[in-house]
């Protein structure tokens, strides 16, 4: 593919990340338009070899998290956007730095930012519906809405991964991630993981209605030109 039609390519994913919740779209829309930057990627990717893929660049970008010394909700979902998206990722102080091809990092930023604030929003509706903001249930809900959005996209990029393909034939996951996993064991080689707090759960009505809303965040893709929803 010439370099024209990758800045193309790359011009229409920004395009699309750029519809955030922030920026006056619906978490629906957000999420829509996060499946089909995904889908553009697969399909730019499947005109490539798997020579060209192997030729590019890894990148390491930060994005601000929720919580500058603790841990936040949404870094519970980062398992799933990792797989989701084919990245690697630690938390940096005020940051989550994010590891991989260019396209798989911005998406992967995109998604950290869209489910935090999907977090904060739904937060908000669960205590003013509660009446008070009870510390315990607080992060409770908080914790249970993440994990079921964790799990939602580790499944849906079990879906992802097995349709993504390059023009060679061989499957994107094959290509990517061996690239990626030698990048982040050079990236993080010497570092001394120290193990944080996390949050706790109690379980009871904040537990359900955090799945709960974890299950109203949108988070379909379109498979092979028609909408599906991976998980109901």
């Amino acid at each position: 593919m010439s370099e024209r039609n990758e800045d193309a390519v790359a011009a229409r994913i920004r395009a699309l990340l750029s519809k955030t919740v922030e920026n006056g779209a619906t978490e629906a829309e957000a999420m829509s338009a996060a499946a089909k930057a995904r889908e553009l990627m697969d399909k730019h990717r499947l005109s490539m070899s798997d020579v060209e893929i192997q030729a590019e660049p890894i990148v390491i970008e930060d994005e601000r998290r929720p919580n500058k010394n603790r841990v936040a909700a949404v870094d519970y979902a980062v398992n799933g956007i990792k797989a989701y998206c084919g990245v690697e990722g630690w938390r940096r102080g005020e940051s989550y730095r994010f590891l991989g091809l260019a396209a798989d990092v911005e998406m992967a930023r995109y998604l950290y930012r869209m489910i935090a604030g999907a977090i904060k929003t739904e937060l908000s509706v669960f205590q003013n519906k509660r009446g008070y903001r009870d510390r315990h249930e607080t992060s409770t809900f908080q914790l249970s809405m993440a994990v079921r959005i964790n799990h939602r996209l580790k499944e849906m990029s079990q879906v992802a991964n097995a349709a993504a393909m390059t023009a060679t034939g061989t499957a994107l996951v094959v290509v990517k991630n061996p690239m990626v996993t030698a990048a982040y064991s050079k990236a993080t080689a010497g570092f001394r993981w120290v193990k944080v707090s996390g949050m706790s759960s109690w379980g009871g009505a904040a537990r359900d209605a955090g799945r709960a809303a974890g299950d109203r965040v949108n988070l379909q893709r379109p498979i092979g030109g028609q909408a599906r929803g991976m998980l109901q």
